[in-house]
């Protein structure tokens, strides 16, 4: 695919610096409630069980938004789009660090995680896009270095934080590295693809963030090891026919939501694989 705009050598850079730090810190976000729940019960006065949903639920609102991101990285513009991401995130990072109510905090957070899942995808494609294909690889273990380590980093960090600040030091450091992203946004981001035809199929949307979200929920449900119940083992199960539904007309239908015949190469799914148990660990 062509550039949409010339980009000079120095912008180049530019462009690859700008990604990888936002994906970095946009990635590092979603975990970094993890080990602030005992301020979160203790200041909020909700159970450990809701306050986790700081961390379920953004995951959740991620896996959702990055399905549609294909759509909108063809419709929208690289410039509006990254800003768009990137002001989401940010306005969530405020509102978290502003917030005194628990719903406020949980709304905040999600509203975060709308900006991780539209940049993860999006930082992938324009590096892809930027550069020669024998340069591929470097590019990708910048992208998979970014996205992966900053979820192990985001506990330690907030620890380190919280030590020092509190839980709000966590957020407002978070919307000062948002701010410092949008300017050097603003000073390198190009128009790298251009814009294509593209149809969002609302059906696909649907059942894929079905699928997610009891997946996601029965998982959370799960308690004293019992999977024998609606709310946990039979949400997953829900779920994982709605994904299995998803895949199968992704496969088989001419204009895709997702190309999951990607999948078909057997090096692409081992670097799936790899990438899922390094996720897990």
């Amino acid at each position: 695919m062509k550039s949409e705009e010339s980009i000079s050598p120095m912008h180049k850079r530019g462009i690859f610096a700008t990604l990888i730090v936002a994906i970095f810190i946009t990635s590092m976000s979603t975990t970094v409630t993890g080990n602030m729940i005992p301020n979160f019960t203790a200041y909020f006065g909700v159970s450990a069980n809701l306050a986790q949903w700081l961390t379920s639920g953004a995951t959740l609102v991620s896996g959702i938004i990055i399905p549609v991101t294909a759509f909108l990285i063809k419709k929208v513009p690289n410039k509006i789009y990254f800003f768009v991401a990137m002001i989401a995130y940010t306005l969530g990072s405020l509102s978290a660090f502003l917030a005194q109510a628990f719903p406020i905090l949980l709304v905040s957070r999600l509203v975060q995680a709308i900006g991780c899942g539209m940049m993860i995808p999006f930082g992938q494609v324009i590096l892809l896009n930027l550069y020669p294909a024998e340069r591929h690889g470097r590019v990708m273990a910048a992208f998979s270095m970014a996205s992966m380590v900053s979820t192990v980093v985001g506990p330690t960090y907030a620890g380190l934080m919280l030590d020092s600040f509190g839980w709000r030091g966590v957020f407002v450091s978070l919307f000062v590295f948002g701010i410092a992203i949008l300017i050097f946004g603003s000073i390198f981001m190009k128009n790298v693809i251009p814009k294509t035809d593209a149809d969002l199929n609302v059906g696909y949307v649907v059942l894929s963030a079905i699928g997610f979200a009891c997946l996601l929920i029965g998982i959370s449900n799960i308690s004293g090891g019992s999977l024998l119940r609606l709310q946990s083992g039979g949400l997953m199960l829900i779920g994982l026919i709605a994904l299995v539904v998803f895949s199968r007309l992704q496969l088989t239908s001419k204009k895709p939501m997702l190309n999951l015949r990607v999948f078909k190469d057997s090096s692409f799914r081992i670097a799936i694989v790899i990438s899922i148990c390094l996720y897990l660990i």
